[in-house]
């Protein structure tokens, strides 16, 4: 995946409204409500389908520990559920890709400046993009 600091230039529109200004080193999402949001964060893609498991794992937990996501090569990434011991349970890995298209669902991820995920391992799904206004 894509380190900090390293995102593909775009502006995009979901499906709700919103928009997406994505620039090298994190993004401004304006709601379709008018709430906009400004944050240094990575920015990937990935299928609707694959968002729609990401949706549903972001806030579960296992154990009393926490699913989080996680890098796992430069067009893949994986969701590892942590157990209260700390232990991975087998990880479900699915495509990313670092420019938007139709249909791709943006996923902005909070990274740290040496590139790793940072501790909390927050991360937000978009809804699918229906238009990509300019891209890199």
């Amino acid at each position: 995946m894509a380190m900090f600091g390293s995102n593909v230039p775009a502006k995009l529109k979901t499906v709700k409204g919103s928009i997406y200004e994505v620039s090298a080193d994190g993004l401004v999402r304006t709601r379709y409500t008018g709430e906009k949001s400004v944050g240094a964060k990575n920015v990937f893609y990935t299928s609707f389908k694959d968002s729609e498991t990401l949706l549903k794992l972001k806030d579960k937990t296992v154990d009393g520990g926490k699913v989080s996501l996680v890098a796992h090569d430069p067009t893949k990434a994986q969701i590892s559920f942590a157990t209260g011991e700390g232990t991975i349970a087998k990880p479900l890995v699915f495509d990313v890709l670092t420019q938007p298209v139709i249909q791709a669902c943006p996923v902005d991820v909070i990274l740290e400046k040496d590139g790793k995920f940072a501790d909390d391992h927050r991360f937000h799904v978009g809804d699918y993009i229906v238009h990509v206004l300019h891209g890199a």
